[in-house]
């Protein structure tokens, strides 16, 4: 079998159809291009002097018919100003995180996450001890909240039935905390037989 090969692939017609298509399609890519460029900076202008406009307006009228403060005259452009420009957004949120994190640290906070801040900002209320339970992961037993309903028992009834009920091998942090709660921690575990001796 024999054959003659009279064009190879860049110069077959498929291939200059193919050419042809594709030049096509980068002219009208180009000119899409452009366009969009013109739109996005007509767009761009507009919101700029929309926002120019707004703020302009909204100062007359606060200085001039609600006389407010110049402090709240510029708090509300500022507003008006972030809120305008979406894009200007993250760093406006990013300054005013540093900003945060820089007041806490002044007042001897120590900020480990950014995102720590934000979540503080949403809070109501802040329960939080000074026990060392956050700070030296150690729990502790507050001996003035517990309370008794029995007439024969005291506190330290309590304490040492708390303790009785704790595990001892395998003890974990709340287990621990009652235990050390206890004078002598051995009397905790006085007259316990082996568990699985009881039938």
């Amino acid at each position: 079998m024999e054959s003659l090969d009279l064009e190879d692939g860049y110069q077959s017609q498929s291939r200059k159809a193919t050419d042809i298509f594709m030049n096509q399609q980068a002219r009208r890519s180009a000119q899409d291009t452009e366009y969009n460029g013109r739109v996005h900076t007509a767009i761009r202008y507009f919101c700029i002097c929309s926002i120019a406009v707004g703020m302009l307006v909204e100062l007359v009228v606060m200085c001039t018919i609600q006389y407010r403060e110049f402090r709240d005259v510029i708090g509300n452009l500022l507003v008006l100003l972030i809120g305008g420009i979406p894009i200007a957004m993250p760093r406006v949120l990013s300054t005013t995180m540093f900003i945060g994190s820089w007041m806490l640290s002044r007042q001897g906070v120590i900020i480990k996450r950014m995102s720590a801040i934000e979540k503080m900002a949403g809070m109501d209320v802040l329960c939080c001890d000074k026990t060392g339970t956050l700070t030296l992961n150690k729990l502790t037993v507050d001996q003035d909240l517990i309370e008794v309903f029995a007439k024969d028992f005291s506190k330290e009834h309590v304490l040492l039935f708390a303790a009785r009920a704790s595990r001892t091998e395998n003890q974990d942090a709340i287990d621990a905390a009652v235990i050390r709660t206890l004078a002598d921690p051995k009397e905790g575990f006085q007259n316990i037989g082996d568990p699985r001796n009881c039938h």
